[in-house]
């Protein structure tokens, strides 16, 4: 079977799986990248609606920096869940 390049799902570089460290009172997380070029959006989490993402860059951000002695990530122990998603210009979709 031969996968004509518009039935490929993006791939989201970092794995099915990815984590970042950020410092306390910073808003920026990480930026995404994708092996070709993708619109980004947010696409569940128990802790989605703290964050936002540039749906052309991939960047990621809190909306509000945390404070770590005030978590406020669903299970309040500073980890946060996020699901991220590629979609390219033939409309097929990642999520990480």
């Amino acid at each position: 079977r031969v996968l004509f390049r518009a039935e490929v799902a993006p791939g989201i570089t970092g794995g099915a799986t990815a984590s970042s460290s950020i410092a306390e009172n910073t808003t920026a997380v990480t930026t995404l990248t994708a092996n070709e070029a993708v619109t980004w959006s947010l696409s569940g989490g128990l802790d989605s609606a703290l964050f936002a993402i540039d749906a052309t860059t991939g960047a990621l951000r809190f909306i509000s920096a945390p404070d770590f002695e005030a978590p406020n990530d669903s299970d309040t122990n500073n980890s946060y869940v996020v699901d991220v998603q590629a979609i390219d210009a033939a409309g097929n979709t990642s999520v990480q």
